[in-house]
């Protein structure tokens, strides 16, 4: 990377991180908050009598090749509904918050940087939260962060700062896949059973955290830059009717 690069993206990652405080109050009243919940273990299933639809109608699916925080943002500016109901997924570092991402000498941009840059979820991703186990016994664990403010434009537009009225608030649920899991041959499965067993435990709870907080519309990330992470399509029932768009 070019040292201009890498300074001026170490100086918005500083900057993202100095005033991510200022910006949760300025933003209270819309729902912003730095705390968040640490989820250690997979949540019960979901009880079928809360669902609306109990003959399974599939819910509205968009897949769109965009960043995951332009996605919300367009989604809550065309569906009013959305406003206070978005949860989206993070790829997340299981080792360290972000995996520090502000640290990085290279600063390479994987999902979970992404979203740092752009927002204060940082501030959310405590550090009594880490480690994480990323496959096995007490690996379908997770972040959940309910008032995030996507304050800044994504990288490819030079994080810039947003205009008021057009920030939002969302929820994060952050979750690690697993980390370079061993693949078939052809490279299209798992050779482990183990290791999808664990990823389909990740889903569910992607999807039982996103029905157990009440949200209703889920940003989920179907690639993540960097990092060899499989994610799989998975059916997951909710406790309301979900319209899902998927960002990278």
């Amino acid at each position: 990377m070019p040292v201009p690069l890498r300074r001026r993206r170490e100086f918005i990652a500083r900057e993202t991180v100095r005033r991510s405080p200022a910006i949760v109050a300025e933003h209270s009243k819309q729902g912003a908050t730095a705390l968040s919940t640490f989820i250690p273990e997979q949540l019960p299933p979901l009880d079928q009598v809360d669902c609306p639809d109990p003959f399974g109608t599939p819910v509205p699916v968009e897949v769109v090749n965009a960043d995951a925080f332009v996605t919300a943002r367009k989604m809550m500016y065309l569906d009013e509904e959305a406003n206070g109901n978005v949860a989206m997924l993070n790829l997340a570092s299981d080792i360290r918050p972000a995996g520090s991402w502000h640290e990085h000498s290279a600063l390479e941009i994987r999902q979970e940087d992404s979203l740092c840059y752009s927002s204060t979820l940082y501030t959310t991703l405590k550090v009594s939260y880490y480690p994480i186990p990323n496959v096995g016994e007490g690996s379908a664990a997770g972040i959940y962060s309910p008032g995030v403010v996507i304050f800044r434009d994504q990288l490819e537009n030079a994080c810039t700062e947003l205009p008021i009225e057009q920030r939002r608030v969302v929820s994060v649920i952050s979750v690690a896949a697993p980390r370079w899991p061993a693949l078939t041959d052809d490279g299209m499965s798992l050779r482990r059973r183990t290791d999808l067993d664990d990823l389909r435990d990740k889903i569910r709870l992607v999807y039982r955290m996103a029905a157990y907080y009440g949200k209703t519309h889920l940003v989920l990330v179907v690639r993540c830059y960097g990092m060899r992470h499989v994610w799989m399509s998975a059916r997951a029932s909710s406790q309301r009717d979900a319209r899902c768009s998927f960002g990278s």
